[in-house]
């Protein structure tokens, strides 16, 4: 590559981002967050650098946020940022057919996270062993269980919740 063309191509780029970000100010994304939503664009660009960019699809999309949202510790709202962030990418910048075709409700759905009281995550596997949940109260029976029994008591415990056959029901 000569320098004539690398100096095109770098120009190119420039355009690009600056292009990119007045759709953000557009959009009123704050200014802190415009640099994560194009941290999102530039990591998703990398993950399909062999690709051109008009010619990405909805299963491309789909593959990779399936990818990301395994992540764990991935935030439900950093999630939803970069959903957005794409989405102004291809509906907004490229204006790339892509974008209609695209189910951005599902996975701006699929983002969101659940409550920390929320019923569903009271099954969590993780919950099991919580030594304040694993002490009887309000019920002598059970009570009398765990002070002469502990160990089968703690079993007992588990063992209903890790089957689905009750959440917290001692």
């Amino acid at each position: 590559m000569n320098d004539h063309s690398s100096t095109d191509y770098t120009d190119k780029v420039a355009l690009f981002w600056r292009n990119y970000q007045k759709i953000l100010e557009k959009h009123k994304i704050s200014e802190r967050a415009q640099s994560w939503y194009m941290r999102y664009v530039e990591a998703y660009l990398k993950h399909y650098d062999s690709v051109r960019l008009r010619t990405h699809s909805p299963e491309h999309l789909a593959a990779y946020f399936k990818r990301i949202g395994q992540q764990p510790g991935l935030e439900g709202w950093r999630f939803s940022q970069m959903i957005d962030a794409l989405q102004l990418l291809f509906c907004h910048h490229v204006k790339s057919g892509c974008c209609n075709d695209f189910d951005w409700a599902y996975w701006k759905t699929t983002a969101k996270s659940l409550d920390l009281d929320h019923p569903t995550l009271a099954r969590e596997v993780a919950a099991v062993d919580d030594p304040k949940l694993l002490i009887p109260v309000g019920n002598s029976l059970l009570s009398g269980f765990y002070l002469h029994f502990p160990d089968l008591y703690k079993r007992y415990v588990i063992t209903i919740r890790l089957r689905g056959m009750a959440i917290r029901t001692e």
